[in-house]
C-alpha cells in the first residue's frame, strides 16, 4: 500500500510532541504509517547526528589516534570484560603525538596517575576505556564495544580505525539511521505492549496490538528527539526513563477516548471517528462471535 504524502506530513514529529488530539487521528486514519514514519525520523534526525560525529571523527583523526594505538602493547580481555597485557608486553605505557603531548594512558592494573599522565584525553583502564574533556570523564566498558575471550592487537585496531575515518558522510548517516531505528523500534514493540495492559487496567479500553504498534511509533518521537539531544548536551537521565516516556502519551489517548466517550456516548464517537481502519464498540451489541472477529484496526472499550 502507498502511502499519502501531504504538505501538513512535516508537521506530523511537531504534532506527535504536543498535539494530544493528534493521535486519535493516527489512531483511526494512519494505518500502515507505524514503523514507516518511524524510519522516516531516525533518517531525519541521523542528519545533525552524523554532522557532529563526523566533527569528532575528524578531531581524532588529527590526533594522530590511528598511529597511537598501534603503540598500544598487545592485550587479552577476559570473560568478564578485564583487560590484562600479553605476555611479555608493558603493564603501563604513556602514549604520546608527535607533538609530544600525552594521549594515551595504557593503565590495565589500574595505578594512580600524577603529572602529565593526567592530561592524556583516553585512559586504558582494568574494565574500560575513560575518555576525558573539561574536567568531565566518561568510562565505556570494554565488554561493551569489544568482544570479550579475545586478543586486542594494536595494528588490526589501528587498521580498523583508519577505515572508519576513511568512512563516508553517506555511510556514517546510514549507519547512524540504522542505529537510531534498532532502537526505537524495539522500543516502539515494548511501549505497545504495555501500553496496550495500561490502557485496559487503567481506562478501560481495549486496541489491538497493531493498532497500538502504531501509536507507540509516533509516541517514540520524543525517545528520538532526546537521542538527537545526546549528541550535543549532557543530559541526566537514564535511558529507562526516556525508554518510558512515549506512555505519557498513550495514557493520555486512553484518557482522551474514555472523556469524550462518557461526555457524548458511544455512537457519537463512532460516528465521528470510524473509518475502515478502526471502530469503537462498548461491547453493548457485541456477540460471543463478534469477540473473535473484532477486525484489522479495531479497538473495543467495554
Amino acid at each position: 500500500m502507498l502511502l499519502k504524502f501531504n504538505l501538513n506530513s512535516i508537521f506530523y514529529p511537531l504534532k506527535a510532541l504536543a498535539s494530544r488530539a493528534f493521535y486519535l487521528h493516527v489512531l483511526f486514519k494512519m494505518r500502515g504509517w507505524g514503523f514507516y514514519y518511524l524510519f522516516l525520523i531516525c533518517a531525519l534526525i541521523a542528519f545533525p547526528a552524523c554532522v557532529k560525529v563526523m566533527d569528532v571523527l575528524s578531531s581524532l583523526k588529527q590526533m594522530e589516534l590511528v598511529t597511537l594505538v598501534s603503540k598500544i602493547p598487545p592485550s587479552y580481555l577476559d570473560a568478564n570484560g578485564v583487560l590484562s597485557p600479553k605476555e611479555g608486553s608493558s603493564e603501563f605505557v604513556e602514549i604520546r603525538n608527535s607533538k609530544g603531548d600525552p594521549s594515551i594512558i595504557y593503565n590495565p592494573l589500574n595505578k594512580v596517575l600524577e603529572g602529565d599522565e593526567l592530561k592524556a584525553p583516553i585512559e586504558l583502564t582494568g574494565t574500560s576505556v575513560v575518555f576525558k574533556s573539561f574536567e568531565q570523564s566518561n568510562a565505556v566498558p570494554y565488554s561493551s564495544i569489544f568482544p570479550t575471550n579475545a586478543n586486542f592487537e594494536p595494528y588490526e585496531a589501528a587498521a580498523s580505525l583508519d577505515s572508519v575515518f576513511n568512512s563516508s558522510w553517506f555511510t556514517v548517516w546510514g549507519m547512524i539511521t540504522l542505529w537510531f531505528f534498532a532502537i526505537l523500534a524495539f522500543n516502539a514493540l515494548i511501549i505497545a505492549l504495555i501500553g496496550r495492559i495500561l490502557l485496559i487496567l487503567v481506562s478501560k479500553i481495549k486496541i489491538n496490538f497493531a493498532s497500538m504498534l502504531r501509536v507507540s511509533s509516533f509516541a517514540n518521537t520524543v525517545v528520538a528527539l532526546i537521542l538527537l539531544l545526546q549528541y550535543f548536551v549532557h543530559i541526566p537521565l537514564p535511558y529507562t526513563v526516556i525508554a518510558f516516556l512515549p506512555l505519557i502519551y498513550v495514557y493520555l489517548l486512553g484518557k482522551d477516548i474514555r472523556t469524550t466517550v462518557n461526555k457524548y456516548g458511544t455512537s457519537a464517537f463512532s460516528g465521528q471517528n470510524n473509518s475502515n481502519n478502526a471502530r469503537y464498540d462498548d461491547g453493548s451489541n457485541r456477540s460471543p462471535k463478534d469477540d473473535n472477529n473484532k477486525g484489522s484496526g479495531g479497538y473495543f472499550a467495554p
